[in-house]
């Protein structure tokens, strides 16, 4: 028996369709992740699923407990009696902070762990999870993945992190223009159909394209042809005129035919869209003038570096030489200090500790950087504004994250927070600085855009530390690691 039947589920939001003929059956044991851009619709349909949301119209039938953990919100509904304790202790909060206190003022990766400790814990036959990466730090990722691989039941998954899909979800369902696709795998079995998908549609609008224009040209032929039969000669007798006139029209009727018939096959081919094209962009190539980099090897020289968080002390004597060139990630567990490291070389606080190289000029991306945008400029003008690039590069890098035409003209204040997380990024990545400081850039983004994220971070010719999440994405674009531990800095 299906857990979750929809069929033909719609939700509006005034003039907006955020699921549009939605069908989806889920059964027992099914371990799916949910994917789709910003905006697609997945939490309104995770919300039907949980019964918090009505459709406006179809059918929602689900026949079976749902424990939902949500991005936003309270902890949920599994608290007190149903919780499981050794759950508790296996995702409860670090050490480093203060598990007395209310949820209310908890750290995002606080309120993170009693979220997933409170949803494992009610064992309900579909477990839904929506982002609950966004605030872990690696030890709670990888926890994560364990407790969900032990899952008995069946759970939707909504995630940007592409490791945690590929590791625990056998199919993948995504929300496309307000419909629902299902595929088998993980993210990265998903990403293959779909490249494998855009190569066919290209292949098909490639021979679309060349029927079209064959015919086309056979059309013209036609036309000139047509135009080419020669009519009555002045001195010609009326008899012969008669019998040339019969002539030419009939060759003139069968090119019209010709014609005709060959318009009909044009107006009859299964027209076929143009894929949306890859565009390739290399930041590293023609640095614009004012990019340069450093000559020194050592961006940022940290001597004997104490840093507090409050009353808690986060880093104690600790040194470091961070190189200048290529990612280093900044890693650590929740809570240990790595944002207040980031904000105290953005803020200049500790000069005689943090001693940065000669010419460096410092970007730098928080968590709550979204509002330094300007309200009223356009997304393009944002980003301009700082660019030591031309219009079309920025075009480009803000079309590799899935913004179109239409976006770019928007203004800032009528952004999603994903949109303006790209704008920022966008802007930083082209503006003249020549050193990185980016706080958990994916926190915004969709999975596509992390994707997109992972290139653009790849062709970025300068220095940069990073802080973030995703595994994978620390993986594929960090040259080095450095670690907080034990309130010291280690390269590891």
């Amino acid at each position: 028996m299906s857990l979750v039947t929809l069929t033909n589920v719609a939700v509006r939001f005034g003039l907006t369709d955020a699921l549009d003929g939605v069908s989806v059956d889920i059964q027992p044991g099914e371990r799916l992740g949910l994917v789709g851009e910003n905006g697609a619709g997945k939490s309104t349909l995770l919300a039907v699923i949980a019964g918090e949301l009505r459709p406006d119209s179809g059918a929602a039938r689900v026949a079976a407990n749902v424990a939902f953990a949500r991005q936003y919100g309270g902890p949920g509904a599994s608290v007190g009696a149903d919780s499981d304790p050794e759950l508790d202790a296996r995702l409860r909060v670090s050490e480093l902070e203060d598990e007395s206190r209310g949820f209310d003022v908890m750290s995002g990766g606080e309120r993170a762990r009693v979220k997933l400790a409170r949803a494992f814990g009610e064992r309900a036959p579909l477990l839904l999870l929506d982002e609950p990466t966004a605030n872990l730090d690696a030890d709670g990722c990888a926890e994560l993945e364990r407790l969900l691989r032990a899952y008995s039941g069946a759970f939707i998954l909504v995630s940007h992190d592409r490791a945690l899909l590929d590791g625990v979800c056998d199919g993948i369902i995504a929300l496309e223009a307000g419909k629902l696709r299902r595929y088998s795998g993980g993210w990265s079995d998903y990403k293959r159909v779909r490249e494998e998908q855009r190569e066919r549609e290209l292949f098909e609008y490639e021979q679309f394209r060349a029927e079209e224009k064959r015919l086309k040209r056979a059309i013209q032929g036609a036309r000139e042809k047509r135009d080419q039969v020669k009519k009555t000669p002045s001195r010609m007798g009326n008899s012969e005129a008669r019998l040339h006139k019969r002539g030419y029209t009939a060759i003139q009727k069968q090119l019209d035919s010709q014609r005709h018939a060959l318009e009909s096959r044009v107006e009859q081919l299964d027209k076929k869209a143009r894929p949306t094209a890859e565009t390739r962009l290399r930041m590293s190539e023609n640095l614009p003038k004012g990019c340069q980099g450093v000559v020194s090897d050592t961006a940022l020289r940290v001597t004997r570096l104490t840093l507090y968080g409050g009353d808690k002390p986060l880093l104690r004597e600790a040194d470091a030489a961070i190189p200048s060139r290529g990612i280093t990630a900044l890693t650590g567990p929740n809570g240990c200090g790595k944002s207040t490291f980031l904000r105290a070389i953005a803020a200049g606080t500790h000069p005689d500790a943090i001693r940065p190289a000669n010419g460096l000029r410092v970007g730098y991306f928080s968590q709550d950087a979204l509002e330094t945008l300007s309200p009223t400029d356009t997304l393009l003008d944002n980003v301009m504004r700082e660019s030591a690039y031309p219009q079309d590069i920025a075009r480009t890098a803000l079309a590799r994250l899935g913004l179109t035409a239409a976006d770019m003209l928007k203004p800032a204040g009528a952004l999603s927070g994903g949109e303006r997380a790209k704008c920022l990024l966008t802007r930083l990545l082209l503006a003249s600085y020549n050193f990185l400081l980016l706080d958990e850039p994916g926190n915004y983004l969709d999975i596509y855009a992390m994707d997109a994220l992972e290139t653009l971070l790849a062709t970025y010719p300068h220095g940069m530390l990073l802080v973030s999440h995703d595994r994978r994405l620390v993986e594929r674009v960090a040259a080095r690691n450095l670690a907080i531990r034990g309130r010291a800095l280690e390269w590891s």
